[in-house]
């Protein structure tokens, strides 16, 4: 059995700046934990997934930020995690795009928006050659990029 747990980093990213004669907030916020994500058996050439959208986010931010993803550490070999995060209007997602410790682009072109309560999903899966893995969590880091 693969059995995922992962954490979402829930502290915000704020950045105030004067921008004319107005201040300027940058923020994202994450809502809760997704549930554990396991997988149950797994036969060759068969991969399994597993996907939750338990997860909101909100975001204020300025003209022409982006929203990347990373998680803390590597996945196990032969399993893979890929987050969606809901556009706010006027943006763009790049749809389902797997983590890496290195940041991925998941959002861009954020206009100048507020908005509240939009869904993050993610997918986890695991194929044959993964074999049994023990439990484990990672934290998946979201950041507001200028």
């Amino acid at each position: 059995m693969s059995c995922f747990r992962f954490l979402i980093l829930s502290s915000s990213i704020l950045i105030s700046f004067l921008g004319g004669s107005q201040l300027h907030a940058i923020e994202i916020t994450v809502s809760g934990n997704p549930d554990s994500l396991a997988i149950t058996g797994s036969s060759l050439g068969n991969p399994r997934t597993v996907t939750d959208f338990s997860t909101q986010y909100s975001i204020s931010s300025v003209l022409g930020n982006k929203i990347v993803g990373s998680v803390n550490s590597a996945l196990p070999t032969e399993t893979t995690l890929k987050v969606q995060l809901q556009a706010p209007s006027g943006a763009t997602s790049n749809g389902f795009v797997s983590l890496s410790t290195t940041p991925q682009d998941l959002v861009t072109n954020l206009p100048l928006t507020t908005v509240n309560n939009l869904t993050i999903t993610y997918n986890f899966s695991a194929s044959y050659p993964a074999g049994v893995i023990s439990t484990f969590t990672r934290t998946v880091n979201l950041t507001l990029l200028p």
